[in-house]
């Protein structure tokens, strides 16, 4: 059974229609779910990029390094790197700057089109000659601050784009044996625009450059009508890349893919409105770290599987962890032991109950955590920067402006002991590659 994985950048589950939008989004993607399974309460096991794609792609929670910030475990292996090794054909398009090669997540692909570093490979290249990869991490991080502050246009490449990319990838090595296929789009992601054929709102460019501009210097004065469009600019993003999902999807069916594959939609983590004070995700120099709040962390997650379903709405609390081991057992490989996350065919089968999902934050300069861990019905969030303790009720209060702490106590020591088991294994995680690292050096 070939494997195609799509993430999205960005997309909150409350901004999805299917999952209770009050706006008509996302057409294409409710009907992906209609013809699958949705998962209702799917939770990140990040707020940002760096931190939740080692949670989808390896089964794993970051490593910290404070040095480089490669935070993808050098000893875990990849969906990409288990399925190669079983046979299958690899590849991976798309345009963000934390998955490129710099940040090591081209293991296991034949073919990996990284656009925001490809681009200026040539480039860089003929400049540094032979120390290009030594200093490509440098003007990787060079090259996205100079396109935030100058222009509000960072280059990613659309989605459209990575489709055609991927599409002719697949004209040419889909009928010669399984594949596995991993597409990422940015267009969810700041810096956002109005796109005419996705919203009703007419704004000039030099608007919406003045508005994306404010979004990196000035956030904290964004006015209420300014945020307004902000979100229809966002709207009207999650617009056109369901559109272009849609177009994909009947291509895949043109050429008799579609019925053959299991396909996983979700997205990495979401963005932040203003519900708790700050607009957007956090960005790896950010002073002021974004908590784990279901704006955050609570994305989407829809599988279609030959088999497995049709219109089945999973309501128990997942973690993207499971989308890897889920994956396996779907195509019939043996579970891998470093995996953290189980196959959610056990749940969706009615085999296997969930309990809750960690999630994590991380605050750059003091190099400390922020952890929460969430249950169907409660979250419990703790700042180890500051010693704060947060938990609500998210089946009372789901927008989390009511902090229980002081006042269910019982309940947030239960949910502790978890928090403190989690930071356990970490521990024993990190002993583990320290020995490791002793070895090598003896």
């Amino acid at each position: 059974m070939n494997v195609i994985l799509i993430t999205i950048d960005c997309l909150r589950s409350d901004h999805v229609s299917c999952l209770g939008y009050h706006k008509r989004t996302t057409r294409n993607l409710d009907n992906l779910a209609k013809e699958g399974v949705l998962f209702s309460q799917a939770i990140s096991t990040g707020t940002n990029t760096l931190i939740s794609f080692p949670g989808i792609l390896a089964s794993s929670y970051p490593q910290y390094r404070a040095k480089d910030r490669k935070w993808l475990p050098k000893d875990k292996p990849l969906i990409s790197e288990i399925l190669k090794k079983g046979g299958y054909k690899t590849a991976a398009f798309h345009s963000a700057p934390f998955l490129s090669r710099y940040f090591s997540y081209d293991r296991g692909f034949d073919v990996f089109y990284d656009s925001f570093v490809f681009k200026h490979s040539k480039i860089g290249g003929k400049i540094m000659g032979s120390k290009y990869e030594m200093y490509k991490g440098a003007v990787l991080k060079a090259k996205l601050l100079f396109s935030t502050f100058m222009s509000p246009y960072i280059p990613y490449e659309e989605c459209r784009i990575i489709n055609k990319r991927a599409i002719q990838w697949l004209q040419n090595n889909a009928q010669s044996g399984e594949f596995f296929l991993w597409l990422h789009y940015m267009d969810t992601h700041f810096p956002y625009s109005i796109l005419k054929k996705y919203s009703s709102w007419h704004l000039s460019k030099s608007s919406v450059n003045k508005i994306m501009r404010k979004m990196v210097l000035n956030k904290e004065n964004i006015t209420d009508s300014e945020l307004k469009l902000i979100i229809e600019m966002y709207d009207s993003a999650i617009r056109y890349v369901d559109a272009e999902i849609g177009l994909f999807m009947e291509k895949l069916k043109e050429m008799d893919l579609y019925d053959s594959s299991l396909i996983v939609v979700t997205a990495d983590h979401g963005d932040e409105f203003r519900e708790h004070g700050s607009i957007g995700h956090g960005s790896i120099a950010h002073a002021r770290p974004q908590k784990p709040y279901d704006e955050l962390i609570h994305v989407p997650l829809i599988i279609r599987c030959p088999g497995l379903g049709k219109g089945l709405i999973i309501e128990q609390v997942v973690s993207l962890l499971d989308i890897a081991p889920t994956i396996l057992d779907s195509i019939g490989f043996q579970r891998e032991d470093e995996f953290l996350g189980e196959s959610l065919l056990t749940v969706i089968r009615k085999r296997r109950k969930t309990s809750g999902v960690i999630s994590e934050s991380y605050i750059f300069r003091a190099q400390k955590e922020i952890i929460s861990y969430r249950t169907s019905e409660w979250k419990l969030i703790v700042d180890k920067n500051t010693n704060e303790y947060e938990l609500y009720n998210l089946k009372e209060d789901p927008g989390e402006t009511k902090n229980l702490y002081k006042i269910e106590m019982d309940k947030a020591e239960e949910m502790m002991h978890k928090i403190l088991y989690h930071e356990r294994l970490k521990e024993r995680e990190r002993m583990k590659r320290h020995i490791k690292k002793l070895k090598r050096k003896i």
